[in-house]
Parts: structure tokens; C-alpha cells; sequence
């Protein structure tokens, strides 16, 4: 489950648990401990014992890192621009076998464009061939995301791929464009593509 969806269904606010403390100039509030919160993921309880939900002005907050990491995901915080980070870990992409569902190849074309405006787009062109080993219950969804040199997300496309059937597949994905900066022709592009980009794809 993604902490997106986990947000949406519980209607909860988060807040990071302990993290240092800064010197920003910050304002007093009065909340009240709730320890009678109780959070799940789905169905199993996520503890909270060592940082208690909180409630001010209607709202619960829970602490972030408990939640995050109980789902799975590196929560990190920078003091110097504080910034709190989530993100996937590294070694969780790609995923290539999930139950009922295992990838037999998969092959990935860098495809870079020139737009009509003289913009150059990136973008990568994939050929995926898996084995639905049972019958599923749900269309199986593909996540792939292009990463930069710093690892950062520059593009992020969501893909139901219409079978549920028990057999091989082989199946065509085609990530969505994202915007070059500072890259002038189409070549340069592609060659970026092939040694400062990354890819990664989920499955669920």
C-alpha cells in the first residue's frame, strides 16, 4: 500500500517522530496524547508505544517514521533544509516477481524526441514478458519510474495491464515523456538515457 493511500484512507496527518531539533523559531501548541489511536496496515497493527498520535484542533497527527517504515519506505530527515524524505529503498526496485505474477524478460529502449517547440523529451520504450502463474483477482498494475543521476524521480507512469489469466505474456510499456533540460539534440539525449538515467519498474 502506498502512504499516499494510507493518508486518503485513514484521513490522517503526519508528522515526523524523533527527529533533532531545530533552531527555526517555531510556535507553542496545546494537543493532547492519543494513545487510544490505533493504525493498521492492512490489518496488522503498527506500534506506536514510543511515539504517541497526537490530537490538535480535531486533527490526528501520527509520527511518520513509524508509518513509513512499517510500509516499507526509508524515512530520512535533513535538518539543514528541513526536509523530511520518503522514498522506496534502493534495493526495493526493480521488482520483478510478486505473487501470481513473475517477469521473464524484460528489455528497455531509450526513445528520446525533439518537440515541435525544439524541446527534447526523454523517455524509454520497454518490452516485458511475464508468467501469471494463478488465476488474479485484480488486473496487475506496473509502476516504472525514470530516475537521474541523483537518483531523484524525474517521471513516473502507471500502467493496468489488462489480463489475469493464467499463462506468458509478453506486453509493451512505454514510460511517459519528461523534459531534458539543457539538451539539444536527440542523440546526446539517448546516449544520456543509456548512462545517466536509470529505471525502475514495480509490480503490484
Amino acid at each position: 500500500m502506498k502512504l499516499k493511500k494510507l493518508a486518503m484512507a485513514v484521513g490522517l496527518i503526519a508528522i515526523v517522530a524523533s527527529t533533532p531539533m531545530v533552531t527555526h523559531a517555531v510556535s507553542e501548541i496545546r494537543a493532547k496524547l492519543a494513545p487510544h489511536i490505533k493504525i493498521t496496515n492492512e490489518g496488522n497493527l503498527i506500534d506506536t508505544s514510543a511515539a504517541t498520535p497526537i490530537i490538535y484542533n480535531g486533527t490526528t497527527y501520527v509520527p511518520l517514521r513509524k508509518v513509513g517504515e512499517a510500509l516499507g519506505y526509508d524515512v530520512t530527515w535533513n535538518g539543514e533544509s528541513s526536509t523530511v524524505q520518503i522514498k522506496k529503498p534502493d534495493e526495493a526496485y526493480p521488482l520483478y516477481k510478486v505473487e501470481g505474477i513473475e517477469v521473464v524478460s524484460l528489455t528497455a529502449f531509450p526513445d528520446a524526441f525533439k518537440g515541435v517547440t525544439g524541446t527534447v523529451f526523454g523517455r524509454y520504450d520497454v518490452n516485458v514478458s511475464f508468467n501469471i502463474t494463478k488465476e488474479l483477482n485484480r488486473k496487475p498494475i506496473f509502476t516504472l519510474e525514470v530516475l537521474d543521476k541523483n537518483k531523484n524521480v524525474v517521471s513516473a507512469t502507471v500502467i493496468t495491464v489488462q489480463r489475469t489469466k493464467p499463462d506468458t505474456w509478453t506486453h509493451p510499456l512505454v514510460f511517459d515523456n519528461f523534459v531534458m533540460a539543457n539538451v539539444q539534440d536527440v542523440e546526446t539525449a539517448n546516449e544520456l538515457l543509456r548512462t545517466s538515467y536509470t529505471y525502475r519498474i514495480k509490480i503490484e
